[in-house]
């Protein structure tokens, strides 16, 4: 609407279908280090200098972490002697991954997505299925995923100090974590189910076949997102 000048009324919103996991996943695993991810390419946009300095500042605020990062691209080289030159290279794993699965979901405590451009987010929608405490940029698209304090965190993109409080935060704060897991998880599968995206698709797709034809013989476009 805002961009392309799209008028509002045509377009209708499909949340893409997120396949969650059957059972609820379990957040307590006990005593260990805990472990803080991201995925997404390896670029400038995906933020993920502003994970790696937000590392380096949860490290120095004493949390004995580990950081995850799945992903390809052509900053990986840059990224790694990034994390070299922050001294934590040690605790940084690029797991090389462009799809992240059931075990990456698995071991992470903390997920965030540090995407500085506007994204539909997908890695983050299924962190939240997979009931992970998530932490995300405030921008267009994330945004709509993330409600702050009630399924997720915001923080504003490119804040490496925010990004690492919020860490922080979470870490500190079990019964927050599990809550906000909990919420986030509840939330993909009401709203985003695969069987609610084929029918609302459906009824897009009907109401713009029914609509009749406009003098040039055309009918209306019906755009989806």
């Amino acid at each position: 609407i805002g961009q392309l000048r799209v008028p509002a009324e045509w377009i209708a919103v499909v949340n893409p279908g997120i396949e969650a996991p059957e059972d609820e996943p379990v957040c307590d695993r006990g005593p260990r280090v805990p472990v803080i991810g991201t995925a997404g390419p390896l670029d400038a946009g995906s933020g993920l200098v502003t994970f790696l300095n937000a590392a380096r500042k949860v490290v120095d605020a004493g949390v004995d972490a580990e950081f995850v990062i799945a992903g390809r691209g052509e900053d990986e080289v840059d990224l790694r002697r990034r994390a070299h030159r922050l001294k934590i290279a040690d605790r940084v794993t690029f797991a090389g991954i462009p799809v992240v699965g059931l075990r990456f979901w698995s071991v992470l405590d903390v997920y965030c997505q540090t995407t500085l451009a506007p994204s539909v987010g997908r890695p983050l929608a299924t962190a939240l299925a997979f009931g992970v405490p998530s932490i995300a940029s405030d921008i267009d698209g994330l945004r709509a995923l993330v409600d702050h304090g009630r399924n997720g965190l915001r923080v504003p993109p490119g804040d490496s100090s925010a990004l690492a409080a919020r860490i922080l935060e979470l870490l500190a704060d079990p019964d927050g974590v599990r809550r906000l897991g909990r919420e986030g998880r509840e939330m993909i599968l009401r709203e985003f189910h695969p069987e609610t995206e084929a029918l609302l698709l459906s009824e897009v797709y009907r109401d713009a076949l029914d609509r009749p034809s406009s003098p040039s013989g055309m009918h209306r476009p019906a755009l989806s997102a």
